[in-house]
């Protein structure tokens, strides 16, 4: 981009924006968010569900950055830091050389995509910690750091870090969008609800869900989650607040619930009192 022509920045900035956001239906909020995020040369954290397209929106952004190198990575708790910065140049070691293959990682990227990042391993973490603060990668046979490229990582998980490690990847992550998630709350009421679930008195108990946007759940998740409710003898109820269509027929949040009501307002106190004499 023509960094002497503010104007005109701002103008195919913008394009890119409402591109995006046709092309990701109902995303609009989180498009522009990464695209700030990015010009400011920060990196961002999208919390959400699998399947909700949290790669290919940082693929087709980075598309649109002119001259900007794409790397990602779905992490696991054994993800080795060679894979992630540069693997050993096999030829080389044979002829006794240590050298790393740095082309196509994260030490060339400008735009970098780290998928289930506080799932880092324990081996990569100081090496992670270091590309996102500062830009650096030291290699493996040691010797001066290797400055990065990187105007700024886009990273996704399913849920927030829960140790102290991990918690200090979360610190360098300032910008936190957080996607609509039907799976995580609806499976930490379900593993609630088993473990008081008493097989003998066949008590039980229902959930109750409101939500004011819609989202995809997994087809394997779906199968569980029936499996649970049919086993335990819950209910559903649901509430959707200010948006009629996720109540659609057909749509995910009516296939979730036994019974589902739309309200325009839930701090209208005679509206909110109707619907929960209904529950």
């Amino acid at each position: 981009m023509d960094s002497q022509d503010p104007q005109d920045t701002a103008k195919r900035l913008r394009a890119i924006s409402d591109e995006l956001s046709d092309r990701f239906y109902e995303r609009a909020d989180a498009v522009r968010t990464l695209v700030v995020t990015l010009l400011a040369g920060q990196h961002s954290l999208v919390l959400g569900p699998p399947g909700t397209a949290k790669s290919e929106m940082a693929r087709e952004l980075t598309g649109r950055i002119e001259g900007a190198a794409y790397w990602e990575i779905l992490l696991s708790k054994f993800t080795a830091p060679t894979r992630m910065f540069g693997p050993i140049d096999v030829a080389a070691l044979a002829r006794g050389e240590y050298r790393q293959v740095y082309d196509g990682r994260a030490t060339t990227a400008h735009v970098a995509f780290i998928d289930e990042i506080f799932k880092c391993s324990t081996a990569a973490l100081n090496e992670t910690l270091g590309y996102l603060n500062e830009r650096i990668y030291h290699p493996e046979s040691g010797g001066e750091p290797i400055r990065c490229p990187l105007i700024g990582a886009i990273t996704a998980s399913n849920e927030l870090p829960s140790g102290e490690d991990t918690a200090a990847i979360y610190d360098r992550l300032l910008v936190r969008i957080e996607e609509t998630s039907y799976q995580t709350p609806l499976s930490a009421a379900g593993k609630l609800l088993e473990e008081e679930f008493n097989d003998t008195a066949r008590t039980r108990g229902d959930i109750v869900m409101i939500t004011d946007d819609d989202c995809g759940v997994t087809e394997e998740w779906m199968r569980g989650w029936n499996d649970a409710k049919h086993r335990l003898g819950f209910r559903v109820f649901g509430v959707a607040v200010g948006t009629p269509r996720v109540a659609e027929a057909d749509s995910v949040l009516e296939s979730l619930c036994d019974n589902l009501r739309t309200i325009e307002d839930l701090t209208d106190v005679h509206t909110a009192a109707d619907l929960f004499r209904v529950i």
